[in-house]
């Protein structure tokens, strides 16, 4: 419950920063889709899995080509590992919550590509067993800096797609590693 109340107040918080920044973007919306998450886990075969992202952007324009995109966002980064001399499947699934600064290349005032860093915070991390036992994550990041490359575009003045590929080179608990994702997001645009 205590997580619930964290997750909440974030959220809040950052719909109220973004509203107030909104009146200096060009673009502000909603967003919400999913990803394909996959990774590696050691010696372990892994299995790629779907998560779910949601949560608002703003783009803010400071030349005629050029903008940042920001905001922030609820991201599940789940994954499946086996470890086949025990025989078991252990499922697993790190919640996070994301603010991205990517610089952004606009094409036209709908369209535009970009790259850049984001800040993934730790909330939330489950993982077990086939059998429905409980699996430790050893030394789980609190903190990561995924990169992402992506594509922002609206197909009409109220909604668009952003579609993504991001990249984890660094050790996201023992032994998950080298998280990478495809993605693509709705948005429901408020201009």
């Amino acid at each position: 419950m205590l997580q619930f109340h964290r997750i909440s107040k974030i959220f809040v918080l950052g719909i109220i920063l973004l509203s107030v920044q909104s009146s200096f973007a060009l673009g502000f919306g909603l967003e919400a889709g999913f990803r394909q998450q996959s990774g590696d886990a050691g010696t372990f075969t892994t299995s790629s899995q779907n998560g779910l992202q949601l949560g608002v952007s703003s783009v803010f324009q400071f030349s005629e080509r050029l903008a940042i995109k920001s905001g922030m966002f609820y991201v599940e980064r789940p994954l499946n590992y086996t470890d086949t001399t025990l025989a078991t499947d252990v499922k697993t699934k790190l919640t996070y919550f994301d603010v991205p600064l990517y610089l952004m290349f606009m094409f036209e005032e709908y369209a535009g590509v970009y790259i850049g860093p984001s800040v993934s915070i730790l909330l939330n991390q489950k993982a077990e067993t086939n059998s429905g036992a409980t699996v430790n994550l050893n030394d789980k990041k609190s903190m990561l800096v995924p990169i992402t490359l992506g594509a922002h575009f609206k197909f009409s003045p109220d909604y668009g797609l952003n579609l993504f590929f991001e990249t984890i080179s660094a050790d996201v608990s023992n032994p998950l590693k080298n998280y990478r994702a495809v993605g693509a997001n709705f948005i429901l645009a408020f201009d």
